[in-house]
């Protein structure tokens, strides 16, 4: 997000810009407008929030729409007042603004941005597992970066992939991934290799669905969060009957790393 430019109201205009960088560092996409102190905050698909300095005065306007319609629109002459009416034209278009985002639009000029996004979307819950297809030496890369951008992983992370890159996993980056992380990656082979769902199971008990793998995760597709139980119900089903990653893999650090 560009550095805010200074701007006179009856409150401090520095309120005003730590709370906008806050929800941008809370994972909200929060831009600059087409006019002086105009700014607005991207809850969704073609969901969002304005707010902007009203000319000659000292109140803010705040507005909410969805899909091109009005759905809320009044001012704020405090800054206590403008958070709430934030909130209040947030919730307007279903969005809970305290919350953080439920899901988030990836990119492929944006790898910064998709790996934070991803970070913020488990809302400092544990990863416990990752079902990924195509799982490989990348995908400990990506999930490395998250790491260090502030996910959280347990003791033990469970990865559920195919057959199809066994040979794109090596023991240097599974060791390198714990010795960094404190977490050892516990690798198994599903037993249906024409699986192409992509998700992380969080301690929470939620579902952080994707469409990209992890070796490649920059494209134009999207992430969300979801609270059903049925992935959670299927990578335990798959787990208890999957095998063994790399029979290579499991001599040199042993089943326990594997």
């Amino acid at each position: 997000m560009p550095t805010l430019p200074k701007y006179n109201a009856k409150f401090g205009s520095e309120q005003v810009e730590l709370y906008l960088m806050e929800l941008s560092e809370y994972g909200w996409e929060v831009f600059e407008g087409n006019r002086a102190n105009h700014y607005y905050i991207v809850l969704g698909e073609e969901k969002k929030v304005e707010l902007c300095l009203i000319p000659g005065a000292t109140d803010w306007l705040v507005t909410a729409t969805k899909d091109g319609s009005m759905l809320y629109h009044k001012k704020a002459s405090t800054f206590l007042g403008l958070r709430q009416r934030i909130e209040e034209a947030a919730e307007k278009t279903g969005s809970a603004i305290s919350a953080g985002p439920s899901s988030i639009r990836l990119g492929e000029g944006t790898p910064i941005s998709n790996r934070r996004g991803f970070v913020h979307l488990t809302h400092g819950s544990k990863v416990e597992c990752i079902f990924d297809p195509y799982f490989e030496d990348k995908s400990i890369v990506t999930i490395s970066t998250m790491a260090n951008l502030g996910m959280r992983f347990g003791a033990t992370l469970r990865v559920l992939t195919t057959s199809r890159k066994q040979s794109r996993i090596t023991p240097s980056m599974v060791e390198g991934f714990r010795k960094e992380h404190s977490c050892e990656i516990s690798l198994r082979l599903c037993a249906s290799p024409s699986e192409h769902r992509r998700f992380m199971l969080l301690s929470t008990g939620s579902t952080l669905v994707f469409g990209p793998s992890l070796n490649s995760l920059d494209k134009n597709e999207a992430a969300h969060v979801e609270t059903s139980n049925a992935d959670r119900a299927f990578f335990e089903e798959q787990w208890e009957i999957s095998t063994s990653f790399v029979a290579s893999v499991s001599r040199a650090f042993g089943e326990g790393h594997l």
